[in-house]
């Protein structure tokens, strides 16, 4: 039997074992075996989530039209707060974030956060592998000794020129020579990163530029991702049923790329699988913002009220609140389909991805 084809509580005890042999130490090999045995079972964890997600600013430079936060709430578009330092030390402690395996350091943007070295610094110290998404523009004013110290950039372009940049990410000409420029850099000294498009049933049929874009710059990954239009019923993403998904059969006709490619979960609309289908993520993941309110995943809003807040309520990922979402994750797979941030969001379905391209093996995998 393929490991894929096991659930997770039938991999905790290889993936135990395994994580040992790596070396990751009993603490956080125990964790994430807590996390294997609990995942959609337990409403209140008994571990600590191993990826932690930081919005550590909710600036940005950018206003993109299908910027998650902004088709959830206006109210991103207009906040600037920043994270101190101190706070997010008092978070990771009172987190027991040393048993966690992973922190994205987010936002906004996060390099426009001035402390943003120290951040990397601190997570660093407390044994984590460190990821960030960025849109890049930022990119060559960040010291290269913390760019090298993160184990994953992601540059997040959803364009491929100026013109497609300020259609698409509603930037300048100017930004996007940064951009560019700061991508030349740091390949240059040999610092890998991925950049990533996201796709809908219109932006689809702009593949192929992007693949051309992606073949002068030649990152580690190219990732395309299929949207989460968090109710808008301007934006279309990708569904098994959508005749524009000829673009994507076409780009897997071909096996010559220099990078990796991962294309997400592409909708089957048709399959039960589709209303029944629950996330990890309220398991996985432990999110908040700067100023502290928490949220059940990365693509819901942070919100005091409805999440909690993690400098005013001490039971944190057990509060009452975040508790009765797990609840109704496990038991009511209604509001999946009602609420408009779960329901094509591709993370519902993580690791079921619809395409992979390995570049060592010169050959589609998936």
């Amino acid at each position: 039997m393929k490991i894929e084809c096991l659930s997770n509580r039938q991999k905790a005890f290889p993936r135990l074992l395994l994580n040992l042999y790596r070396g990751r130490g009993w603490g956080k090999s125990y964790n994430y075996f807590k996390y294997d045995w609990g995942m959609l079972k337990r409403v209140e964890l008994n571990f600590v989530p191993p990826v932690f997600v930081a919005t550590i600013t909710e600036a940005c430079d950018l206003r993109c039209p299908t910027c998650l936060y902004g088709l959830q709430s206006k109210y991103y578009l207009n906040n600037n707060s920043y994270m101190k330092l101190a706070d997010f030390k008092t978070i990771l402690m009172d987190n027991n974030v040393s048993k966690a395996d992973t922190i994205f350091l987010t936002g906004g943007e996060p390099l426009l956060h001035s402390e943003f070295g120290e951040f990397v610094d601190m997570c660093k110290g407390y044994g984590l592998k460190v990821k960030i998404s960025t849109n890049g523009i930022k990119l060559g004013e960040i010291e290269v000794s913390y760019l090298k110290a993160l184990d994953d950039i992601n540059i997040s372009l959803d364009a491929w020129d100026s013109n497609s940049f300020k259609k698409y990410r509603g930037g300048s000409a100017i930004q996007w020579r940064k951009i560019v420029a700061g991508m030349e850099d740091i390949k240059k000294l040999g610092i890998k990163f991925s950049i990533s498009f996201i796709l809908t049933t219109n932006t689809i049929k702009e593949i192929m530029n992007m693949l051309e874009f992606a073949d002068y710059i030649i990152p580690d990954t190219v990732h395309f991702h299929n949207i989460n239009p968090h109710g808008s019923s301007d934006i279309e993403p990708l569904t098994k049923q959508c005749e524009e998904l000829k673009y994507l059969d076409f780009i897997k006709s071909r096996v010559h790329y220099p990078y990796d490619i991962v294309v997400s979960h592409v909708f089957d609309t048709a399959s039960k699988d589709f209303y029944t289908k629950r996330c990890v993520q309220p398991w996985y993941y432990f999110c908040f913002n700067s100023q502290g309110d928490m949220a059940p995943c990365c693509h819901i809003e942070h919100n005091n009220y409805m999440y909690g807040n993690l400098f005013s309520n001490n039971k944190r990922v057990n509060n009452h609140r975040m508790v009765c979402f797990r609840a109704d994750m496990i038991n009511g797979y209604g509001f999946l389909i009602d609420g408009p941030s779960c329901k094509f969001c591709h993370r519902r379905f993580l690791g079921d991805n619809y395409a992979v391209y390995s570049r060592r093996k010169r050959s589609w995998i998936k």
